[in-house]
């Protein structure tokens, strides 16, 4: 093989890397498993109808910005996943009380951890 054929093939390897690595910055959550991921977090922190309200809000956003992320036409408030997810954490924790913060501090991130696994799925 000449050089120009191995630059080709390390070229299409960076481009074919590159091209799935932005799939995994997408978001695939839909309504119902937004709605469900709200309604586990409902039940290990006794959440109001209101606050249910607000979690399901910031999935959507959560859903929304990775999106944008992703898509070359969109513009995203956010340069990556990372601060997304500290953007909807830090969100979340101002519409807790003081108990509720308390547990989601314990338990934010195997939740994060479902909410990554959904996307998955």
């Amino acid at each position: 093989m000449n050089m120009k054929t191995i630059a080709i093939i390390i070229f299409m390897f960076f481009s074919y890397e590159a091209m799935f690595a932005q799939k995994d910055i997408s978001s695939s959550l839909t309504n119902n498993e937004i709605n469900n991921l709200t309604s586990k977090l409902a039940m290990k922190l006794l959440l109001t109808d209101s606050q249910k309200s607000a979690v399901t809000n910031l999935l959507k956003t959560y859903r929304t910005e990775l999106g944008k992320i992703n898509s070359a036409a969109a513009e995203s408030n956010f340069k990556d996943k990372q601060e997304i997810v500290n953007s909807i954490n830090s969100q979340i924790v101002s519409l807790l009380d003081s108990k509720q913060k308390m547990k989601y501090d314990v338990l934010k991130e195997e939740w994060w951890t479902s909410i990554s696994e959904a996307e998955k799925e």
